[in-house]
């Protein structure tokens, strides 16, 4: 199909697999839009939609925008959906503004007569606003990262190069450089933290959000951290593939594109930006200087969150140990793995390692959700906001390596929702927020504020109330109006969280069932 856009208009039927598809007259899916995709799509029966991937996907990343579906209830299929991404705990992901995303908890995953590797993948959502936008993770665009560029760019500890244009699209590919100018730049050391190899693994550049935030927020610690580094950080590498909608890297003569692996040694086919990248980083050498610290962010994959020790100096084994153990693994982001070190010889970590041989080199994987973890026996799923604080958190425990421990830190919540956003003529919902303080101190208050009315969460009873390893709050709240706002609040007595950090997320929503389509 060359046409991104398909409207469905139900006229009188002719086929009785037309008439089970009331609920879809009328709506527009479209895709022709920056980080969009779709391959196209069809009324199935009982309400459902099928949907196809789009070529240069993946058979993965989709995202798209529908009209006309207030008060609808609608199922959205993938018929042969690969088991690998879709088979595991990865929800797809609604929002009606395009800044806040919630997740979609009303998902089948059932056998494809596809064979082993497909799964049928269907999700179903009944809708409070006539338009919205679906995709497989919450987006994180060029245009995103462009809005971010404009708000820090006069900032006076940073500074903003240009690595190359890609190739297709001609986009520029940024490193953010952040430090403190006023501190002697030999006694820094410099980290480097590349995200988004392949496009869509949006989490990484949600991360790296989080992180350059952090940095540029007036805590004493993010201070004291800007003394003693220079941060370069690549929110998006693969900015061509995330400009059209694709999973992995395209190429510039066509076809479906590729992933970045076992690419990177000079002795086989290199991209043109990984070419760019080694051009810098030599060129960083040349200048005398050196990378201490390495770190490549990823994704979405292997349904777990993980940080994966990766080349160093056997001489630097023990300090390696301690920044992925000590302080990622058990102390700052304690739902992530730590694996054995494994020695990448094919990978950007190697390659970098073979230059600034002292370099602490890992990877990073971030699922969107928490595994069972804060002493609970169920996921918990991680919003923009959470992302937010891991990318925090992976600059306090890169601080405290280099000795800026986290003496007075604010609260953290995670996995802070409602668990369904919309609900049809029931008024109650479910709140709820994980509690967290690095020095296991209580909570002064938990809540939720809606329409600027505070409610208290309280402990989930039967749970051990370890502040240090987080504490699960909820509460069931009674709403009055269809439509409503609302955002979490949490202190310890001495520092407050907010989440979202500005303004309010939509919902919860009730819908009128005497309006709902069937």
């Amino acid at each position: 199909m060359k046409s991104k856009t398909f409207v469905f208009l139900l006229f009188l039927a002719i086929t009785t697999a037309a008439v089970a598809t009331a609920a879809a007259a009328n709506v527009e899916l479209t895709w022709d839009f920056e980080n969009g995709s779709l391959g196209g799509w069809r009324a199935g029966e009982a309400n459902e939609i099928i949907l196809t991937h789009a070529p240069g996907s993946g058979g993965l990343w989709y995202y798209f925008q529908l009209d006309g579906v207030l008060n609808k209830t609608l199922t959205f299929v993938f018929e042969q959906a690969r088991d690998d991404y879709f088979g595991g705990d990865n929800l797809p992901v609604l929002s009606y503004d395009r800044q806040n995303w919630a997740f979609i908890k009303n998902r089948i995953i059932q056998d494809s007569p596809g064979g082993e590797s497909k799964v049928r993948y269907s999700f179903t959502h009944s809708f409070a606003q006539n338009r919205a936008w679906i995709a497989f993770a919450p987006p994180f665009s060029y245009s995103d990262y462009d809005r971010i560029e404009k708000e820090i760019s006069s900032h006076p500890h940073v500074q903003i190069q240009t690595l190359c244009e890609s190739p297709i699209k001609k986009l520029k590919i940024p490193i953010v450089f952040i430090t403190d100018p006023q501190s002697p730049a030999e006694e820094k050391k410099c980290v480097l933290i590349l995200c988004r190899e392949d496009a869509y693994e949006t989490a990484s550049s949600w991360i790296a959000r989080g992180a350059i935030k952090y940095l540029l927020s007036d805590d004493p610690a993010a201070a004291a951290v800007k003394r003693r580094t220079v941060f370069m950080i690549i929110p998006i590498f693969d900015v061509d593939g995330v400009a059209m909608g694709r999973a992995v890297h395209p190429m510039i003569h066509g076809g479906d594109g590729v992933f970045w692996t076992e690419t990177w040694p000079e002795t086989s086919y290199s991209f043109y930006e990984q070419r760019q990248m080694k051009r810098f980083l030599q060129d960083w050498k040349n200048q005398g200087r050196t990378i201490d610290y390495s770190l490549r962010l990823h994704s979405c994959s292997w349904n777990e969150n993980l940080f994966r020790r990766e080349y160093a100096a056997e001489s630097n084994y023990a300090e390696q140990d301690a920044l992925f153990g000590d302080a990622f693994e058990k102390k700052y982001l304690p739902w992530y793995r730590n694996p054995e070190r494994i020695l990448q010889d094919t990978r950007f970590s190697r390659f970098v390692g073979d230059l600034f041989p002292n370099t602490l080199a890992g990877f990073g994987m971030s699922e969107y959700f928490y595994p069972p973890s804060f002493g609970h026996n169920f996921l918990l799923y991680k919003s923009c906001d959470d992302l937010f604080i891991e990318g925090e958190l992976l600059v306090r425990a890169i601080g405290e390596r280099l000795g800026v421990p986290a003496s007075d830190p604010p609260p953290y919540l995670h996995g802070a929702e409602f668990y369904e956003l919309s609900n049809i003529q029931k008024r109650v919902f479910h709140a709820r927020c994980n509690y967290r303080d690095l020095l296991g101190r209580p909570p002064e208050y938990v809540r939720v504020i809606i329409n600027e009315k505070p409610i208290d969460l309280e402990a989930m009873k039967g749970q051990e109330l370890d502040y240090n390893l987080g504490v699960l709050f909820e509460g069931y709240i009674t709403v009055d109006a269809a439509e409503n706002s609302h955002y979490f609040l949490a202190s310890n007595g001495f520092k407050i969280r907010r989440i979202p950090n500005e303004g309010s997320r939509p919902g919860p929503f009730v819908l009128d069932f005497d309006k709902r389509e069937k």
